[in-house]
């Protein structure tokens, strides 16, 4: 099953999967979804790009059902992405309190130590 991303925010940081970024992406992504149809492959790719989405959602006609599965990352989304586990349904993105907190906790978070000064962390090379 090719499993299809759309994350226009680019929320998520995909690892070992297929980013689609620009429309000239596409002819080689293309090829390769064929091999993997063709060789019953599993495969995820992210979608930055609307023109490139409908591109892939048109192609997905072409093949039996449940061949693609398409999904929106949206805050709620990329928090479930990220932690690998459902997120409550009563958490939704039209809660703009729900919605911030998601957009936070998506963010990377550093935090120094009490005890550890600025000085104490290198910046730049040597």
């Amino acid at each position: 099953m090719i499993r299809i991303l759309s994350d226009f925010n680019q929320l998520i940081s995909p690892a070992n999967q297929i980013v689609l970024d620009r429309v000239s992406d596409y002819p080689g992504a293309y090829q390769h979804i064929l091999w993997l149809l063709q060789n019953q492959q599993d495969q995820i790719i992210v979608v930055h790009h609307l023109t490139i989405l409908q591109w892939l959602k048109n192609m997905a006609t072409r093949y039996p059902q449940g061949s693609f599965v398409f999904e929106t990352i949206d805050a709620r989304g990329a928090l479930a992405h990220r932690w690998g586990m459902e997120i409550l349904a009563s958490v939704t993105n039209e809660n703009p309190q729900n919605r911030a907190a998601c957009r936070r906790l998506c963010q990377p978070k550093v935090e120094m130590s009490p005890n550890c000064q600025s000085r104490d962390v290198p910046f730049g090379k040597g």
